[in-house]
């Protein structure tokens, strides 16, 4: 489905991903891991489009991307679940889902708000609330519930577990593994190497490159890994 080839990404004078290549297949969970700097978010931002490689390839599909923005992405079925939620906290929880939705006509708006409440139940009966006044759990599953309102086939989330409490990040990486088993592949970036409990296949990043890859019970066991995260 994914193909990242031998992509550099800069911003100005700092190169942030030198020849960074990875692949993710139909209804795969890949996790991204890596230490703060690695340059984890940088890579979803590639794929999503908000960062152009100066170097390599993003295809989707079999279709390089290069000269597709954010928007026409999002509607080959790209979705990105940003670091730090970003959820609307003065519009209502239904209200978030809905500009999640925009795209979408009346009809099917409803019916996908109604699926998508159906892997996150702790927020059915929050949508007259304000998105600002949940909890942190609730509002990243509210920010990959808005992410999904689109349908996409591959959902790309950035550091989901972010301050969260360790039962709370269980209770999203469950969520998250939900909608993996409903066919949606999944690219994962993490600092928590929970995320390998779950993950198929792991790629772990230092400074820039890529310093080990394998299925994630591999990696998970790799010296390896620690050395990526403590040098």
């Amino acid at each position: 489905m994914l193909t990242v080839d031998s992509i550099d990404c800069s911003y100005g004078p700092v190169q942030a991903l030198m020849g960074l290549s990875l692949e993710a297949t139909d209804g795969a969970f890949i996790a991204i891991l890596g230490a703060n700097g690695a340059g984890k978010s940088t890579t979803l931002k590639a794929i999503a489009g908000l960062v152009r490689p100066t170097r390599g390839r993003v295809l989707f599909r079999g279709r390089n991307l290069a000269r597709l923005g954010p928007e026409r992405r999002l509607s080959l079925g790209i979705a990105l679940c940003p670091e730090g939620r970003r959820v609307f906290p003065d519009f209502t929880v239904a209200e978030n889902l809905r500009v999640g939705g925009h795209r979408l006509n009346r009809r099917v708006l409803g019916d996908r708000v109604d699926q998508t409440l159906q892997l996150f139940p702790a927020l059915k009966d929050r949508m007259g609330q304000s998105a600002g006044s949940l909890s942190g759990g609730e509002q990243q599953m509210l920010a990959i519930a808005r992410a999904l309102m689109t349908e996409p086939s591959l959902l790309l989330l950035d550091e989901p577990s972010l301050g969260l409490a360790p039962m709370i990040t269980r209770q999203v990486f469950d969520a998250v593994d939900g909608i993996r088993k409903q066919g949606t592949t999944v690219v994962l970036v993490e600092q928590n190497r929970l995320a390998l409990r779950y993950a198929d296949y792991a790629y772990v990043l230092g400074n820039g490159r890529l310093r080990l890859e394998g299925p994630a019970g591999e990696v998970q066991d790799d010296e390896r890994l620690r050395s990526a995260y403590l040098g």
